[in-house]
């Protein structure tokens, strides 16, 4: 049996259309390259190959929805040509028939984007080959710790939308993810530690693989004299890592989506953070930030994502609303995707944050920082930091932080300079751009 193409699925689907047996359809197709090399230390602080892998997968699937009365029935499947085009759209109009949702509908005049790309328009090998030699560099100018292992995985996705309004749209992207590790040693106190440095990105400038090993090597080293923290009440630095994480479940209160499922939602109007004296932000999301896993010109519906105003002087200004659920709420669409970007109206240098309090604790590296999307309470142990006291620096692992977006922003403070950090989170990729450290209140600090 010969196998079908993407245009017979898109025929067959707007055949059902025709005969009212489907309301409406989506065709998305993607093709992913990706690249994988890891490597493990050889002699001295030189870097050999583990393993090396590629992979291209090539995927297609198929969302239809039908009408049941006063509501929709919906599924998505995967299809496979090499399999009776048929048989799939029969299954797939089964398993519509199963769910049930209210109405909604793609709009009724379709955009086309042809040209939608973060990736380079490079060979992905020629790029993993740049990288990994840019990092042996680094692994090999790195004297004062043991290099113990890396990996570097680039990821390429070329993607089509196609919606049965008409809309076609194509899409390039590409993510990277580098890590670096490096171990110290005290040998007359018999002990050893390491510090893995982690760094996501979308292209291969956005990566300082000598800063990397030099963080990594330098950290395992005041691992080895760090000690626990006093249990307390801490002013705290977050550095954008972990501002990208908290931002982005705050964005869940800004999202209709909650709304409509009955989730925590602030309403237009309403406070971000009760109680706020801190230094002024304003909230956005933009989908056109450069260098950004955020950055898209359109979203599953069709609809042009442009940069939006969330918040601002502490009150909710706007919110993300989807096609979809905009139907549900009547309401009209807004932008529902990209970077959470946090422009700062007062801001101070880092060294200028480090000085501002008598006791300043600065997280380098949490063990795993928790955030609860629900209550925005967050938590973790701390791996390593820096404790900024009576004009003296001294270093902390251990002991355990607890806090709560709504009360310790209350009065934070920013960083004078911005950074873009992107994520590769399990639940999807995160962005964000922003002030490089904030600078948190009250923040509870347990032994």
């Amino acid at each position: 049996m010969s196998e079908w193409k993407a245009d017979d699925l898109r025929a067959a689907l707007d055949a059902l259309r025709a005969s009212g047996k489907i309301r409406q359809w989506a065709v998305e197709e993607e093709e992913l390259e990706r690249e994988e090399r890891y490597f493990l230390a050889e002699a001295g602080n030189t870097i050999g190959v583990d393993q090396s892998r590629q992979v291209k997968e090539i995927s297609l699937f198929a969302k239809v929805e039908v009408e049941k009365g006063k509501k929709l029935g919906s599924a998505r499947l995967p299809f496979y040509p090499r399999f009776a085009l048929a048989k799939q759209v029969e299954d797939l109009l089964e398993a519509a028939h199963l769910g049930e949702e209210d109405i909604w509908a793609y709009p009724e005049k379709a955009e086309h984007f042809d040209k939608q790309s973060t990736a380079t328009t490079g060979e992905l090998f020629s790029e993993a080959e740049a990288l990994s030699t840019s990092l042996r560099k680094g692994v090999a100018a790195e004297k004062k710790a043991k290099f113990n292992s890396s990996e570097l995985f680039l990821t390429r996705r070329r993607k089509k939308l196609s919606l049965s309004n008409g809309f076609r749209g194509n899409s390039s992207t590409q993510e990277i993810y580098s890590e670096v590790c490096f171990s110290s040693e005290n040998q007359s106190r018999g002990q050893a530690d390491e510090f893995l440095v982690k760094k996501s990105g979308v292209s291969g400038d956005q990566f300082d693989f000598a800063r990397m090993c030099a963080e990594s090597a330098e950290f395992s080293a005041k691992l080895l004299d760090a000690r626990p923290p006093e249990p307390g009440k801490y002013f705290v630095l977050f550095h954008s890592e972990d501002l990208c994480m908290l931002f982005n479940d705050v964005l869940r209160h800004l999202d209709s989506t909650s709304r409509y499922l009955n989730l925590p939602f602030i309403d237009r109007g309403g406070d971000l953070i009760p109680g706020f004296r801190g230094a002024d932000f304003r909230l956005w999301l933009d989908p056109e930030a450069p260098r950004t896993f955020g950055a898209r010109r359109f979203d599953e519906f069709g609809d042009s994502q442009r940069k939006i105003l969330l918040v601002e002087k502490n009150k909710v200004a706007n919110h993300m609303t989807n096609r979809k659920i905009a139907n549900f709420l009547s309401a009209e669409p807004t932008t529902s995707s990209g970077a959470v970007a946090v422009e700062t109206l007062q801001s101070m240098s880092e060294e200028d944050l480090r000085r501002a309090e008598p006791r300043v604790l600065e997280v380098l590296q949490f063990s795993a920082l928790f955030s609860n999307a629900s209550d925005l309470t967050f938590s973790s142990e701390i791996r390593l930091a820096r404790l900024h006291e009576g004009g003296k620096t001294s270093y902390i692992k251990g002991g355990s932080l607890a806090g709560n977006f709504r009360e310790n922003f209350q009065a934070v403070r920013w960083s004078n300079r911005n950074t873009v950090e992107n994520l590769a989170e399990m639940n999807g990729p995160q962005s964000y751009v922003g002030p490089s450290m904030g600078l948190l209140s009250g923040v509870n600090i347990s032994a």
